[in-house]
């Protein structure tokens, strides 16, 4: 059963959550932070909201790893650089993992149940302040992560970005993701006004922008070898930097 788990917790490569997690924890300290909209009182912090946020986003990014591997686990298994990963190895199966993501989905809605008894969180389980700026991130390295496939993307006739566009033009599209997601970093002061009252987070937002053309000054069209150098140092720095940049600004 331990192993199990271990595979399962390697599957959705859990440790990566924490370059999700400080972007739920920065939305959490803007609405702790922003006035109440008047006639309405805004709610006081409490323990288990953090709980309540934590466990959405292990439960929503685990679910949602898992069915990424559910719906790529036939390609996976035909892909030399893939045919490793746990469903295509057979150190999972596919009902197993499965039942691993309604777990995980059902984790998420039980995390927003502890906001209870504002039901705001269940209702807007799906739009988030910061959506759109993680959204345009996310993307923004998948596509450059995709351009070690390509050539097996194009053997496979599979409509990956990089195989209709070629890597110099995934490449491209992926940076220009991540120059809407300083934009979108850009606008957030427009729904937190708090944001912009201090200079500390327009310095983060400019270091952010810096670290994203260094991700991309690491990758070009010839050379991918160190994907991986952008893929997990930079991503980590950019959403934990983040965070504590604009949850200091605002609380100082």
């Amino acid at each position: 059963m331990l192993t199990k788990v271990g595979h399962l917790l390697a599957l959705v490569r859990f440790s990566h959550t924490i370059f999700a997690l400080p972007f739920a924890m920065l939305a959490a300290v803007m609405a702790w932070n922003t006035p109440a909209p008047e006639g309405l009182t805004k709610p006081s912090f409490a323990l288990e909201h953090w709980i309540g946020i934590v466990l959405c986003m292990i439960g929503a990014r685990s679910a949602a790893m898992a069915f990424n591997r559910l719906a790529d686990h036939k390609l996976d298994a035909l892909n030399p650089r893939t045919q490793g990963r746990h469903i295509p190895a057979g150190l999972l199966t596919v009902g197993t993992v499965i039942l691993f993501t309604v777990i995980s989905s059902a984790i998420f809605v039980a995390g927003t149940l502890l906001f209870l008894p504002n039901i705001l969180p269940i209702v807007l389980a799906v739009p988030v302040l910061l959506g759109l700026t993680i959204l345009l991130w996310v993307a923004g390295f998948d596509i450059i992560y995709a351009c070690q496939d390509y050539d097996y993307d194009v053997q496979a006739r599979l409509r990956s970005v990089p195989a209709k566009l070629g890597i110099l033009g995934a490449l491209r599209v992926a940076a220009l993701c991540h120059l809407a997601m300083v934009v979108a970093l850009v606008s957030l002061p427009l729904a937190c006004p708090q944001l912009a009252l201090g200079w500390l987070y327009w310095a983060g937002i400019a270091g952010v922008a810096g670290l994203l053309v260094y991700e991309h000054w690491l990758v070009g069209p010839t050379d991918l070898s160190r994907i991986n150098a952008a893929f997990f140092r930079v991503n980590a720095v950019v959403s934990v930097g983040l965070f504590v940049i604009g949850a200091i600004d605002m609380l100082t």
